[in-house]
């Protein structure tokens, strides 16, 4: 399913929350919780600026480019963050490591 684009900006998708009402089905109460703190974004130029000044990423960060995100720090400025407050996995298979 494909997220709503941004009004702003079309190739800017709206965040969304990574948890789902099923995951109480198939999850630990843990997990589900986790998932509600999550949510899946899209890059844009702030997120880019926060993520070269910290470094630590072996490839650049792209306006656009998917991440994951605390959903309760994200308004921290990048420096106030916990480390692995955002996440840009490079690849589906590596989602869970994130």
């Amino acid at each position: 399913e494909k997220l709503p684009p941004s009004p702003v900006n079309p190739t800017i998708m709206t965040p969304v929350q990574l948890a789902i009402d099923q995951d109480k089905y198939w999850l630990s109460e843990l997990r589900c919780l986790i998932r509600k703190c999550i949510e899946v974004f899209t890059a844009v130029k702030e997120d880019i600026c926060d993520r070269s000044r910290r470094g630590g990423t072996k490839r650049p960060i792209k306006l656009g480019r998917i991440g994951l995100r605390c959903r309760y720090c994200k308004h921290l400025p990048a420096v106030r963050r916990a480390k692995g407050a955002v996440s840009y996995p490079h690849s589906i298979r590596v989602v869970h490591q994130s």
